[in-house]
C-alpha cells in the first residue's frame, strides 16, 4: 500500500486551505462519485472502493489533502479492477472530516 501522509505527521485538526481553495478541493473529491464502488468503516477511519481508472486522480486528492491537513492519513492499494482507499487518523476529532470526504466521493446514502 502506498501511503501519503504530511510530513512530521501533524495532529492538529485544522486545515490550512482558505475558502476557495477548500471549495475546490471539496469539488475534487466529489468529481471521483462516479467511479466510487463500495465503503466499509474501519476503527481509525474508512474505506473506499473505486474503479481502477480512479487511482491517479486518487493520488492526486489524496496527496492535496495530505499537504493541507496533516491530521490525516492515506493509503492506497489496487485490488484487480478496484483501488483501495483508507483515510485514517489517530485523532478522534478527524473522523467527521473523514466522514466528509468519504460522503463527497461517495455521494448520498452513504452509510
Amino acid at each position: 500500500m502506498s501511503v501519503v501522509e504530511a510530513e512530521g505527521g501533524d495532529e492538529v485538526v485544522a486545515c490550512t486551505l482558505g475558502p476557495a481553495d477548500a471549495r475546490a478541493q471539496l469539488d475534487e473529491w466529489a468529481n471521483l462519485r462516479e467511479l466510487f464502488r463500495q465503503a466499509e468503516p474501519t476503527s481509525g477511519g474508512v474505506r473506499l472502493w473505486f474503479d481502477s481508472v480512479a487511482e491517479m486522480a486518487l493520488r492526486t486528492v489524496a496527496a492535496k489533502e495530505a499537504a493541507c491537513c496533516g491530521f490525516l492519513r492515506f493509503g492506497i492499494v489496487g485490488e484487480g479492477d478496484l483501488v483501495r482507499l483508507e483515510i485514517t487518523s489517530e485523532s478522534a476529532d478527524a473522523q467527521p472530516v473523514i466522514a466528509l470526504l468519504a460522503a463527497l466521493a461517495a455521494g448520498p446514502g452513504l452509510e
